[in-house]
């Protein structure tokens, strides 16, 4: 298992509704008793969103603190609540992570999602606006970006590169003040996170519209799966999505998925694919999925669930396929056509 299976929850268009961007303690509390917060500050109309909202606490009754730095810690702990708190699902990789600390479990599932790496982990330090970007542009699916990055201080070969111009590209951020530069080591404050947070929310809400519009005449148009184990071969129905064409580009494919749950097979691919995740409420046998951008997941049971998923598609017949995937890892061959 790569570095473990996070949780299955996935962050995408639940951001709009959930986001928890204060303190990791406090009571939430009204823009306007803030006697911190200017009504005519660049940052007054996102705390006011997010606390009406319900999801901004202040860093004591009167006061939201934003000219505050915001931690790596924060910041994470944030991004956690706003998945639902999902229970991690490995041991703790830290050498320095306390359970007891308020962002253990937050810590733990960013490093699941491949947020986060290493023994172990700066909890204080500043969250920077690379940083940011970065977990942003990951939680939208790192999707793609064609936009030439006009910055001068951004190098091409930086990790967090397709996220700034993906966040130029959506116009949550327009850089640090002048047209060239982009000021990546920058700390962000709780004004500045709160306000990429405030730009990025229609781009989330945007992915929710979109997720479930599916052309039935587009669909047609899709191969179909095979899926071949044991010498028993099973055919899916492929949705017409851009994950699954980038996921077409991977096959044919044979590879031993791990056992999970007692109800699915997962197998984290070689690159990453776009995202639209969303939640599906009920899972059914057949149902193939992809957990975060990486995580190719094949159900054999049916249940209920709270988590995200992009959806793949679904085997048509499912009849006889958890008999055949068994218990323990098993090798999978996926072929289209």
């Amino acid at each position: 298992m790569k570095a473990g299976r996070a949780t299955k929850g996935r962050l995408a268009a639940f951001f709009l509704s959930v986001w928890m961007l204060a303190t990791c303690t406090g009571t939430a509390q009204a823009a306007s008793v803030f006697a911190d917060v200017n009504a005519g500050a660049y940052y007054a109309a996102a705390v006011d969103w997010a606390v009406s909202e319900g999801i901004t606490t202040g860093t004591s009754a009167t006061a939201f603190s934003p000219d505050r730095t915001c931690t790596q810690a924060e910041i994470l702990t944030f991004l956690w609540r706003a998945n639902g708190l999902p229970e991690p699902m490995i041991e703790n990789p830290f050498e320095n992570v306390d359970p007891s600390s308020y962002y253990y479990k937050a810590t733990v599932w960013a490093y699941e999602n491949q947020m986060i790496s290493g023994p172990t982990f700066d909890a204080d330090r500043p969250c920077t606006r690379a940083a940011t970007v970065r977990y942003l542009w990951n939680a939208a699916g790192i999707p793609a970006s064609a936009q030439e990055l006009p910055f001068t201080d951004v190098p091409a070969n930086a990790d967090y590169r397709e996220a700034v111009v993906w966040a130029l590209e959506r116009q949550i951020t327009n850089g640090s003040g002048n047209a060239s530069t982009f000021a990546p080591g920058d700390t962000c404050t709780r004004a500045q996170i709160v306000t990429f947070l405030h730009r990025a929310r229609d781009v989330w809400a945007n992915q929710e519209n979109s997720s479930g519009e599916i052309d039935d005449q587009e669909d047609a148009k899709m191969p179909r799966l095979t899926i071949t184990v044991n010498g028993q071969s099973f055919t899916a129905t492929l949705d017409d999505s851009q994950t699954v064409r980038a996921f077409l580009e991977l096959l044919p494919m044979t590879v031993s998925m791990g056992e999970l749950n007692d109800n699915e097979k997962f197998y984290y691919l070689p690159s990453r694919l776009p995202t639209n995740a969303s939640r599906p409420g009920n899972i059914r046998a057949g149902d193939l999925m992809l957990f975060g951008s990486d995580c190719l997941v094949l159900f054999y049971e049916s249940f209920s669930s709270s988590y995200s998923y992009t959806r793949l598609g679904s085997v048509d017949n499912p009849s006889g396929l958890a008999a055949v995937l068994g218990q323990g890892s098993v090798e999978v061959t996926f072929q289209s056509g």
